[in-house]
């Protein structure tokens, strides 16, 4: 069964390139931490508090750290879950959440209470369905921008080390 780590949190979702799993016994003294696609994570432990994303439905079911919690809807008809994120992502919803974070056995915390606390601005559904799609679609341009600069970064690579170790020569005139 897969288990969802906070370093597997990422952009707001959940990267399953290092993902690691947990044989069938040890999943059930920890299944009260699955997590559903209708669910969306918060960090809540380490330095990397106040983390959220949602879950991609190739991982429904899965297991989340215990350093992480979940927030389930029981009703989504007014509510945007990927709107939901965005602004919890925001410096509004972050600044309320992190003003005072305690500190367990040496390590940061996020205290429940202070996500049920929190103040989070929800127009209408249709007007967070339209937000959600315009920052999915910048989000979206500024991944693929960012994988065409990874690209570039590794031809420049390439090409200087053919240049510097002589395997392609360089005709200077004159």
């Amino acid at each position: 069964y897969p288990y969802i780590r906070i370093s597997d949190f990422s952009d707001g979702s959940i990267s399953t390139e290092n993902i690691k799993f947990v044989r069938p016994e040890d999943r059930e003294k920890i299944k009260r931490y699955t997590i559903s696609k209708n669910d969306i994570y918060v960090s809540i432990a380490g330095i990397y508090l106040g983390l959220f994303g949602e879950v991609p439905n190739t991982l429904d079911g899965a297991l989340l750290t215990e350093n992480a919690a979940k927030l389930i809807f029981k009703n989504l008809s007014h509510l945007n879950k990927t709107y939901f994120r965005y602004m919890c992502q925001s410096n509004l919803v972050q600044s309320q959440l992190l003003q005072e974070k305690g500190i367990g056995a040496g390590v940061p915390k996020l205290a429940l209470f202070r996500i049920s606390e929190t103040f989070i601005v929800l127009p209408p559904k249709s007007e967070q369905d339209s937000i959600a799609k315009i920052l999915s679609e910048l989000d979206f341009s500024i991944f693929k921008k960012g994988a065409k600069l990874r690209s570039n970064e590794r031809i420049k690579k390439a090409l200087m080390q053919d240049l510097l170790t002589g395997k392609v020569r360089v005709k200077i005139d004159g």
